[in-house]
């Protein structure tokens, strides 16, 4: 990841060429020659008889070269009016003094992308009286000037690349001068300077290094006889670094230096691309890309280096990275992989299109072969019928001290036809309950789950003389070092294929005058709603007392005359039964939804998106195929918008009862919001700055602004945001590559979250049903049963709490209509929402995929790519003279702290439950259970309630390993103590499962968790809904036992 780059460019400057006339003239002595013809470049009268004649290119002229020039027998002194641009591609030493600027405003440039200049005299850029003139070299284009090279002020030179070449017999930069230094990978270019180098006070070094991945080192920029002078700290900006490396600029006798710090990257992950032709005769550099999490490095960056050969029947990819700094001692390590691929003929397979339902038996040995750098078997050079291919890694290593690579498994294959043909399938696997897959287009590709061995089979094609090879792989890499402690930083998105288009963060929040009345009580929350009728006095209520942040959604009227007016309405009856609740009103920033009042003063046809044919015919660009979409460069429309959004606050009412502004559909936060000049970036960031500055004191901007599956995430607007909500947080970013997961853009949310939260920033989290069936163009499927829409909210909700800090809001609903069934919208009813929780007792714990942290209330758990969640819910149980506590771990291990004893008419231990209903089944090793008594329990239990006296079904184990079951068949009545069995030493971990079927409790006990001994079974009438979890009890009042366990499965 990067720092944000400001750079100054010749292409800025130019004005449009169609601007233009299509024959440029040239004007010296009443003589008009055409600049682009070279015939005049050789007439030797041309362009004047005397060595003082000046060639003008008149003011917004615009010049190509781009052939060879002749030098005729004067040459020309050039000067450049206002507006004049030059593009050189060509050689020409035509030149002699050239004014670059001269009584130019607005300013004048030339772009020479490749061929040499020869000046014989000066070459001056800039004029203290002007506005900003550049000469920007770039490709292998030299510029030769016998005279001084200067830079007055409003002048820029700039190089592009590390492939440019100045020399010059002095180069002097004035006051407001600049000098611009573009790098390549490498490095930059040079400046070769035979008399001095003057640097006058307030001139400018701009050196970008966004390009730059050769690591650490010293760049000579200039060398030079002497100097005079040199640049202030402040006037030296060095841009484009990765976050946490450094650079500093260094003089010598006779050269200017930028010496390069990398940052250390203890931790580093690197997502390879690799085509079947990498490190081949006929490779080109895109042949293998290797992604670093902050850039994007090619076979012909410096550091990355792939060889191919033949090993017998095998090919062996011989690959090295050597750009990056894991120890952090200033210079790069090198870390270095084979990929060895194999060849089998002759497999025998089951194809199935269904998933998880193929299987394979590899062949015999045969020979990789290559067509046309593609991967295939014998002597065909594709994957038929039965042809297989292995891939593997070895020799994975790495040069700095303490460090390794781990691989990360192969995520994804890509495959060409051959020779056309349809119907191409293959089995990925060997074995069986494998996975398959088919293509009929040119090309194709197919992500899989990370794998440490790639094995593909052919299963056949529908003409078999008609086929398929594989062009390349995608895999994954860790560097790290295992005894050195990973050190998170919020801001850095390197550790996901997405990195690399993420920039500096936005500014930290520092008011907070404005914000909403937070509680850790219980779950906190925020709601999104919409009614075009009032809400009941019973909607009212409910919204008022169970959430902190409601946002009136647009279609609002609630029985008013307009949008505007219903949300004044619901906001004032809303906060005369809580004053704290946080109202926001709705407003999109891309969309024109009508019903608002100020809809009469809209004018929608000038002021929306569209193309116009040559008849004046007008297309407008619809979102849903109804709805217009505001065009932000027009002012007018501009200044309505914001009228529109802040109306709500002209009436008393909305002025005393509104908190906010929530905007939707908030875009174009990949970029820095502010250029370097101190402009907006376009018409639509002013709008929204506008805004933000016109809001009445102490109302709140929010938006539907942060999201992964957009570049940078749209961060950059937070610095306009004090909110962000998250809709759509599962859908991958299109930009990444390789190709991001599911499970990688939900941790990348997680990530957006946290790191706002640690910004000051206020995060809501809309989730639900159609958070997990949401495709790119669909929403997903409503929910139509309560009971299944309720229990689907663990892994939701897990994910929340795994990202929460103070300021963090969640939201679970089926939708915002208020007129549908309220548990759709209103999820009040949900008893896990309203349960204590308390601040984090820890930050997350995080390996992978898999999440975990602690809450005074709560014990969560998820991993993101099985979708799998746990919630577990903590109470003590009774009145137990010291209170229990839990911790857990990412791997799903429990330290359970419990005292009192699980007996008699009423309970009194610690109990880590979630509600579930119906039949099931929860599965736990119970590794240890302190003897603080020999009936110390560490347990599973089902219960009808948390309830001292409730109903239960208990297995447990105690401190001499034997498993027992116990019950209570009656509320508040007797606990029944039933026999048990004792297997094994009573040190070994005892796995022990606790099965409901309708009211009869089953428990069994095992050693290993396959083969199950019956311990018990006890019936007990119990309600269809039962809290089922973990229990720990000492079995005396005056201490409390440690029980420790894992591998928990819950029905």
């Amino acid at each position: 990841m990067k720092t944000t780059p400001f750079l100054l460019t010749a292409s800025a400057l130019m004005l449009a060429q169609s601007a233009y006339g299509a024959s440029i003239q040239w004007d010296n002595q009443g003589i008009d020659s055409n600049w682009n013809t070279i015939d005049n470049w050789s007439k030797t009268y041309l362009p004047g008889t005397s060595a003082t004649d000046y060639a003008v290119l008149a003011a917004n002229d615009y010049v190509s070269i781009e052939s060879d020039v002749l030098t005729p027998a004067n040459s020309v002194n050039l000067k450049m009016r206002a507006g004049a641009g030059m593009d050189i591609s060509a050689n020409t030493s035509s030149f002699k003094n050239m004014d670059v600027g001269y009584l130019a405003s607005p300013g004048v440039w030339i772009d020479q992308s490749s061929g040499a200049v020869i000046a014989g005299g000066y070459l001056g850029i800039g004029q203290l009286s002007t506005s900003q003139s550049m000469y920007e070299l770039s490709g292998d284009s030299s510029l030769d000037t016998a005279g001084a090279l200067s830079v007055y002020a409003n002048g820029v030179l700039s190089t592009v690349g590390e492939s440019v070449t100045i020399a010059t017999s002095d180069l002097e930069l004035y006051n407001l001068g600049i000098l611009q230094f573009v790098s390549g990978q490498s490095g930059t270019s040079h400046i070769d300077i035979s008399g001095t180098l003057q640097v006058e006070t307030g001139s400018e070094l701009i050196i970008d290094l966004s390009n730059y991945w050769a690591g650490g080192g010293s760049i000579e920029l200039a060398s030079y006889a002497s100097r005079t002078g040199a640049f202030a700290a402040a006037d030296v900006s060095i841009i484009g670094l990765d976050r946490g490396s450094s650079a500093t600029l260094t003089y010598d006798s006779d050269s200017m230096d930028l010496n390069i710090v990398p940052k250390q990257d203890a931790y580093s992950k690197f997502w390879f691309t690799a085509a079947a032709n990498a490190g081949g005769a006929n490779a080109v550099a895109e042949d293998m890309i290797v992604n670093t999490g902050h850039g994007y490095a090619t076979l012909d960056a410096p550091g990355l280096s792939c060889v191919r050969t033949q090993d017998g029947a095998d090919l062996v990819y011989a690959v090295t990275w050597s750009g990056s700094d894991y120890d952090g001692d200033g210079a790069n390590d090198t870390f270095t992989f084979d990929l060895r691929v194999k060849a089998f003929s002759g497999s025998t397979y089951t194809y199935d299109a269904t998933p998880g339902l193929s299987s394979v038996t590899l062949g015999s040995a045969s020979d990789v072969t290559d067509i046309n750098g593609n991967l295939g078997v014998g002597d065909d050079y594709d994957l038929d019928a039965g042809e297989s291919l292995q891939i593997t890694v070895e020799n994975a290593a790495v040069s700095a001290s303490g460090f390794v690579a781990t691989f990360d498994g192969f995520k994804q294959m890509d495959v060409l036809e051959t020779n056309g043909g349809r119907d191409h399938a293959h089995i990925r696997g060997v074995g069986t309950n494998l996975d398959s897959g088919i293509f009929s287009s040119a090309t194709a590709s197919f992500a899989t789950a990370p794998v440490q061995t790639f094995t593909v089979t052919g299963a056949g094609s529908y003409y078999a003389t008609r086929t398929w090879a594989i062009t390349g792989l995608a895999f994954e890499f860790t560097v790290s070092n295992p005894s050195a402690p990973y050190v998170e930083d919020l801001s850095d998105y390197s550790n996901d294929p997405t990195g690399p288009g993420y920039i500096d963060p936005y500014p930290v929040q520092t008011d907070f005058t404005n914000y909403p009345e937070f509680s850790w009580g219980s779950v906190p929350r925020w709601l999104a709603v919409r009614s075009s009728s009032a809400f009941t006095e019973a909607e009212i209520n409910s919204i008022a007392n169970n959430y902190q942040v409601v946002m009136l959604e647009k279609a609002n009227a609630q029985g008013q005359a307009s949008i505007d007016a219903g949300v004044i309405n619901a906001s004032t009856r809303l906060k005369a039964v809580n004053s704290d609740v946080t109202t926001l009103f709705y407003r999109n920033t891309v969309v024109h939804y009508g019903g608002y009042a100020s809809d009469a003063s809209y004018n929608s046809d000038d002021w929306s998106q569209y193309t116009e044919d040559a008849d004046g015919t007008r297309t407008y660009s619809l979102i849903r195929d109804i709805y217009r979409k505001y065009n932000a460069d027009i002012p007018e429309l501009r200044e309505w918008w914001i009228d529109a959004a802040l109306s709500v606050f002209d009436d008393p009412d909305g002025l005393a009862n509104i908190d906010g502004i929530f905007l939707d559909k908030v875009g174009g936060g990949d970029v820095p919001l502010i250029d370097a000049d101190g402009n907006p970036a376009s018409n639509y960031v002013d709008m929204l700055y506008s805004l933000k500055q016109q809001m009445p004191a102490g109302k709140l901007l929010t938006g539907n602004t942060l999201r992964n599956e957009n570049p940078n995430g749209d961060r950059a607007m937070m610095e306009i945001m004090e909110a962000s909500y998250f809709e759509r947080w599962r859908l991958p970013n299109k930009s990444s590559s390789p190709e991001q997961s599911v499970a990688d853009a939900t941790a990348v949310t997680i990530q957006l979250m946290r790191e706002g939260l640690s910004r000051g920033k206020i995060m809501m989290l809309q989730s639900g049903p159609i958070g997990f069936t949401e495709t790119d163009g669909d929403d997903g499927a409503t929910y139509d049963d309560q009971e299944l829409f309720e229990a689907s909210i663990d892994f939701a909700l897990s994910v929340f709490l795994v990202a929460a800090e103070e300021n963090a809001y969640f939201s679970y609903q089926d939708g915002v209509n208020a007129l549908e069934d309220d548990w759709k919208w209103d999820s009040s009813s949900i008893d896990v929402l309203s349960r204590p929780l308390g601040a984090p007792l820890t930050d997350p714990t995080i390996d992978g995929y898999a999440y975990a942290r602690s809450y005074p209330g709560v014990e969560a758990w998820v991993n993101l790519e099985t979708e799998e969640a746990r919630l577990l819910w903590k109470t003590d149980l009774g009145t137990p003279a010291f209170a229990g506590s839990s911790t857990s771990d990412v791997d799903g291990n429990y330290t359970i702290e419990g005292g009192g004893n699980i007996s008699s008419t009423a309970d009194n231990c610690f109990y880590l439950s979630q509600p579930h209903t119906g039949d099931g089944e929860i599965i736990a090793r119970v590794n240890s259970v302190e003897n603080t008594h020999s009936w110390a329990k560490g347990a599973v239990m089902f219960r009808e309630s948390t309830d001292t006296g409730a109903k239960c079904a208990t297995l447990y184990i105690r401190p001499n390993g034997s498993a027992r079951m116990s019950y209570r068949a009656t509320t508040n009545g007797n606990t029944q103590a039933q026999t048990g069995i004792s297997q094994g030493r009573s040190s070994d971990p005892k796995w022990i499962k606790l099965v409901r079927a309708g009211d009869v409790f089953t428990g069994y006990t095992s050693l290993d968790g396959d083969t199950w001994a019956l311990v018990n079974q006890a019936t007990v009438t119990m309600d269809s809904t039962a809290e089922v979890g973990l229990a720990a009890s000492s079995h005396d009042n005056s201490t409390i036992a440690t029980v420790e366990i894992s591998h928990v499965t819950l029905p």
